[in-house]
Parts: structure tokens; C-alpha cells; sequence
């Protein structure tokens, strides 16, 4: 955070994007950083998280993960819907919630069909 703060002020609302990367953390840290992050911003300041799902196509992509975790040294934890929707806890949900990232406000339907084994969503920091 110190060194986003020399480019970022953030006694004004930021914000934070976390795309696809919060699987590298166990459940037992994902939280608390986004928490971490999200008392550094101002009121006003928005976080977007996309995940990697534990619960859209979960046998395949949960085998492909398994492989993977097999041989790489950092670890990724997939979440289902649930999980993901808990890292925005205290902050203010924006419409459509936590979705499938291509159904997040697509501008086609042939955008929102598109394939993904992501949830995502975007929040404001209430205040």
C-alpha cells in the first residue's frame, strides 16, 4: 500500500481490481485481503474481483486445476459462488451481483453466452 501510495491517492476514492488473482490466496487470507485493501480506499472507492469457479463446469475444470496444482508451487483454490460473493462482505454490492463475468452487464447477448468458469462482480465501499 506504500507504494501504491505514491501514485495513488487514496484519500479519494480508487479503484481496486483483482482479476484472477485471489486464487493464489487459501480461504483463510482471501478475505482478509480484500478487507486490508478495501480500509486503505476512501469511501466511495470500488473493488472488482473475477475468480475462478469451483462450481461452473466443476469436473473438468476442477481436474484441470487438480493437474495443475500438482505441479506448480502456487496453489489455486477455486470458490464457488458463495465463496467469491464473501470477499465483498461489508462493502455494497453493485447490480447484477456476483455472475458468471461474461453475464456482468454484457452489451450482446452473444457477449453474456460467451464461455467462462469465472464469477465476478464489482463493489463500492459504503460511506
Amino acid at each position: 500500500m506504500a507504494a501504491a501510495a505514491d501514485t495513488l491517492d487514496f484519500t479519494k476514492p480508487v479503484a481496486v481490481m483483482l482479476l484472477t488473482v485471489l486464487q493464489f490466496a487459501p480461504d483463510s487470507e482471501a478475505g482478509a485481503i480484500v478487507g486490508r485493501l478495501m480500509r486503505a480506499c476512501a469511501p466511495g472507492s470500488f473493488v472488482t474481483i473475477s475468480h475462478p469457479a469451483s462450481d461452473i463446469d466443476a469436473e473438468p475444470h476442477g481436474e484441470m486445476v487438480r493437474r495443475m496444482n500438482e505441479s506448480l508451487t502456487e496453489k489455486v483454490t477455486l470458490r464457488d459462488r458463495a465463496g467469491v460473493a464473501r470477499l465483498f462482505a461489508g462493502l455494497d454490492l453493485l447490480e447484477p451481483g456476483v455472475v458468471r463475468v461474461p453475464e456482468w452487464r454484457p452489451n450482446s447477448d452473444l457477449a453474456a453466452a460467451s464461455p467462462a468458469v469465472l464469477w465476478g462482480g464489482v463493489a463500492r465501499k459504503p460511506g
